[in-house]
């Protein structure tokens, strides 16, 4: 199960495109939209008491009424202490086409599990934020919510994308749909659209990101220590720039591919390419032999003495560790004057008053 968010400022427009017939481009219609979940519950009743209706006569006879559905999703805005900047939360979740078709209870129950998570409608909780759940094929359902709650308090909209990755991960978990990444973070960065449209400008099959990509998770695979990892990737052509400690360990690495044609080199931080490309993962994956040396071999401990004082320090900055006189015996360097605030203004005129008239309490 697949889920994406985005943000509006109308929420009329998606009502009525939500019970629309859908796009002609695309490959899914909308085929019977109704609902199959909302903030007042999922029973029948209220859920036929919030379907839109079809207009009976006048001008916009066979049109379906959504006024009274979008009053009521619109109604917390009023209550808000100050206008909400794009209030509609607009969510589409879509299983794999092999899946197995859920029922209405069960999109319902998805539904209302994803709004729990993201925290805009915890379950049991009364003045949440109204949100409605339509499903208009077999494959997927829109969710629809205002960033205002009932009770007038502030949303506190947090990681929701994170949220709805594990919800998706509950769904497919309970009814064996088919299994997607969890959201840890090392997903690859996405190629932007200017990048590919750059590349094929260019003459190039593939992006720069995504060839650096490929070629530094090959030569991380092929390699067992940060030394012959840079080799293997300035032997297939990768313009590499190293970044070094004080001690001259390897801290960091970028990553280019140059173009002889312009001459441009945009150079791409292990990390940006992929999470699990970071130097300091790379190096866990390679083993204790692609470590810097320890501490005190860098230091020299065999001429240490215990009047030197305590090493000072990050133990994973080996380049950063270094004895010294102990803290306490350290000068201090003294900084700018202090300007004088409000505060202390008051405290001076207080002290003063009280030295000038006599103890009440005596």
């Amino acid at each position: 199960m697949i889920g994406r968010v985005y943000r509006g400022g109308r929420v009329t427009g998606l009502v009525r495109y939500l019970y629309g017939p859908g796009r002609t481009e695309s490959s899914v219609q909308h085929a019977d939209p109704h609902l199959v979940g909302s903030w007042l519950g999922a029973g029948p009743a209220t859920l036929a008491a919030l379907e839109p209706v079809l207009i009976q006569g006048g001008r916009s006879a066979g049109r379906l009424d959504v006024e009274h559905l979008v009053r009521a999703l619109e109604m917390p805005l009023g209550f808000a202490d100050r206008p909400v900047r794009d209030p509609v939360w607009h969510c589409t979740l879509r299983n794999a086409d092999g899946d197995r078709a859920l029922s209405d209870a069960q999109w319902g129950q998805v539904a209302a599990d994803v709004m729990h998570r993201t925290g805009l409608a915890a379950a049991g909780e009364d003045g949440s934020c109204p949100w409605i759940a339509v499903r208009h094929d077999e494959v997927s359902i829109h969710l629809v919510a205002m960033l205002a709650r009932e009770d007038g308090r502030p949303v506190r909209l947090w990681n929701d994308f994170l949220r709805l990755r594990e919800g998706c991960l509950a769904a497919e978990r309970r009814y064996g749909l088919t299994v997607t990444a969890p959201a840890d973070r090392t997903a690859a960065t996405h190629t932007t659209r200017g990048e590919r449209e750059k590349a094929a400008r260019a003459g190039r099959g593939e992006a720069p990101r995504d060839w650096l990509r490929r070629q530094v998770r090959l030569a991380a695979v092929a390699a067992g220590s940060d030394t012959e990892f840079l080799d293997r990737l300035r032997a297939v052509g990768v313009a590499v720039k190293e970044r070094r400690g004080e001690a001259g360990e390897l801290t960091g690495y970028a990553v280019a591919r140059p173009d002889p044609a312009s001459g441009e080199v945009v150079f791409y931080g292990g990390g940006r390419l992929a999470g699990d490309l970071s130097l300091p993962k790379l190096q866990a994956r390679w083993g204790p032999t692609s470590r810097p040396p320890a501490a005190s071999t860098l230091l020299g401990g065999a001429g240490r003495t215990a009047a030197a004082g305590p090493i000072r320090g990050r133990p994973d900055r080996p380049g950063r560790l270094q004895a010294g006189p102990p803290v306490h015996a350290r000068p201090r360097c003294p900084g700018p004057p202090r300007r004088r605030t409000a505060r202390d203004h008051r405290h001076a005129g207080r002290r003063a008053a009280r030295a000038v008239r006599p103890d009440h309490r005596t």
